[in-house]
């Protein structure tokens, strides 16, 4: 469900909205016949978040005014008309080319474009100013929706992506677990849990790297949030080694053994994930579970051994992650 104030989406839509409107209204006021420009650059500076829309003003600004600046040296070095023409294609290539990936090269090259391209009809030097403007009052424009209308702050969602990267990780680990009963197995549920976790942790990752460019009271606890995220992203290691190693257990008593101390991994990793979504301070409790670990010395298997001590490396990582988190709530 996206309508709700709570969903990025729709909270991205009616600032996108309102700043369109509000761009219309300049629009009006300063170019009633050739604003178009702000409508434009409003549309595509405002991103979803703080960190994306400062990027891509700071791209869009920076592309408009050295494609002005190269427009008007090829109109002072190259007048004949051929060079123009070549290239106004060119630009025009460039433009396409660099428009996903390199966005300030982009807009560079479509205002060499249409510099050129308005020289052909004489008013080349006439346009450059106007571009200049229509660019800076759109970027203000969306500078000041993403800022004052329903702000998308970044560590407003902390605990909840924090909790959901624990829980996808919980859910990784159940499937693998639940393989060890029948065998190695890339079954639907196993490859939906992999990608979730892989996903969450992109998440996690993106934003930090968006809060890192916040203004900043709005950001939390940056140096305990970074060791989050590494210990968050070697977890997934031990997860996976466990994932590689998917072998039926014959023995129905190592088999109950890696099963036992498995499921509670996954409770301890969900348990952290519900501390973290209720706001809450979570403790470390390692010794508590290692306590109640099956002892990998007891076990005959090195297979079996290997996998209690790769276990017992994740409830490690577990524990860390709660004490990295309490700092970030008392941060």
């Amino acid at each position: 469900m996206q309508l709700t104030s709570r969903s990025p989406r729709f909270r991205h839509a009616v600032r996108l909205s309102l700043a369109l409107v509000a761009g219309f209204g300049v629009l009006r006021l300063v170019h009633p016949q050739h604003g178009y420009w702000i409508l434009l650059t409003t549309l595509l500076v405002c991103q979803p978040s703080y960190g994306a829309t400062l990027a891509r003003m700071l791209q869009r600004v920076s592309g408009t005014v050295i494609g002005v600046m190269a427009g008007w040296a090829t109109l002072r070095l190259l007048p004949g008309a051929s060079w123009q023409l070549f290239l106004i294609v060119l630009s025009g290539v460039v433009f396409f080319a660099a428009r996903l990936r390199r966005y300030t090269l982009a807009t560079t090259s479509i205002t060499v474009f249409v510099v050129l391209c308005f020289n052909q009809a004489g008013n080349g030097y006439e346009v450059m100013w106007p571009r200049l403007l229509d660019t800076s009052i759109g970027t203000a424009i969306a500078a000041l929706s993403i800022y004052l209308v329903l702000p998308d702050w970044q560590g407003r969602q902390l605990d909840q992506v924090l909790s959901n990267t624990l829980r996808n990780h919980a859910r990784y680990l159940q499937q693998i677990i639940a393989q060890y009963m029948h065998g190695k197995r890339d079954d639907l549920p196993y490859r939906i849990a992999r990608r979730e976790a892989h996903n969450a942790d992109a998440t996690l990752s993106g934003m930090l790297a968006n809060m890192l460019r916040e203004p900043g009271r709005q950001q939390r606890g940056n140096e305990d949030l970074l060791r989050f995220l590494t210990i968050a992203h070697t977890m997934p290691g031990h997860i996976s080694a466990l994932g590689a190693h998917r072998q039926a257990i014959g023995c129905a008593q190592a088999r109950d053994t890696v099963t036992l101390a498995g499921n509670l991994v996954v409770t301890k990793l969900e348990q952290l994930a519900d501390a973290l979504l209720a706001h809450a301070a979570p403790l470390p409790d390692s010794e508590t579970v290692q306590r109640a670990m099956p002892h990998a010395e007891g076990a005959h298997d090195e297979a079996v051994r290997w996998m209690l001590e790769q276990l017992s490396l994740i409830l490690a990582q577990r524990d860390r992650l709660a004490s990295v988190a309490r700092d970030i709530h008392n941060g």
